[in-house]
């Protein structure tokens, strides 16, 4: 980091801009891992919860609801916990009493 820092050169992660060297410790380091929270995208259905195809024919005896249709459909462009409950809850009970 320092030495590419200094030779003003591209360090391992691509990032040229580094404004000041790390010189003095003590150095902690933590273990972490990436993963998704929710996602946007999902399944298409239609108002019945019918999954339907890219060509807009529903998929017969297949309905989805919840995460997998994608929280796009229910909370725009924005996540906060819980988000996800209301709407799996509410479209659950309606496809319940539709079939």
């Amino acid at each position: 980091f320092n030495s590419k820092l200094k030779n003003n050169q591209v360090d391992s992660f691509g990032r040229l801009h580094r404004p000041l060297p790390i010189e003095e410790g003590p150095f902690y380091s933590v273990r972490m891992s990436g993963w998704s929270l929710c996602s946007f995208a999902g399944l298409g259905v239609n108002e019945n919860f019918e999954v339907i195809r890219s060509s807009g024919e529903p998929i017969k005896n297949l309905y989805a609801i919840g995460e997998v249709i994608g929280f796009g459909a229910t909370s725009g462009n924005a996540y906060v916990n819980g988000m996800g409950v209301t709407p799996a809850l509410t479209y659950g009970r309606l496809l319940g009493q539709r079939i």
